[in-house]
């Protein structure tokens, strides 16, 4: 099976059909494209305009009508609340090179989707990150892809350890 279809299957046992998902970091759209499919609303969003260029072809390809939009993930440009879920894949956590940065992007996440929405950002090599305490994630495993579910604490309203 293919490893996008998989990893989108894998999904989909967090999400409703229907629901909207934000993919920050969309790069080149695969999974935008597998969501569509299924009948969600995805918006995705990536740093590089060739990546964007791309994404934007390929669902055009596929005859796909999805909103793509340039954003950094550390200040996404969308109003609290405004998607049901946000999800971020492959390893786009370690292109962002500040600490700051990677405490902000995940804030920057939860603050997008709604309070009882699912956040996932998917990672298959630690690099640079040190692991997140248990009171800030749960690890759901895929294969050899390791995928951590954010888990917000109400006091501190975003995950402090994340770094």
């Amino acid at each position: 099976m293919n490893r996008t279809i998989e990893e989108v299957k894998f999904l989909e046992g967090y999400f409703s059909e229907g629901d909207s998902i934000l993919d920050v970091g969309c790069g080149t759209g695969r999974h935008i494209i597998e969501f569509c499919r299924k009948g969600y609303h995805i918006m995705g969003v990536d740093l590089s305009k060739e990546m964007l260029s791309v994404a934007e072809n390929n669902l055009l390809g596929e005859h796909f009508e999805s909103e793509l939009a340039r954003a950094d993930a550390s200040c996404l440009p969308f109003t609290e609340s405004c998607f049901d879920h946000a999800i971020s894949m492959f390893n786009v956590f370690l292109e962002l090179l500040s600490r700051n940065e990677r405490l902000e992007a995940p804030r920057q996440m939860k603050r997008a989707a709604n309070g009882n929405g699912c956040i996932v950002i998917g990672l298959r090599v630690i690099g640079p990150f040190r692991k997140p305490s248990d009171q800030t994630h749960e690890i759901i495993s895929l294969e050899d892809r390791d995928f951590w579910e954010l888990i917000v604490d109400e006091k501190e309203k975003t995950p402090t350890e994340f770094s």
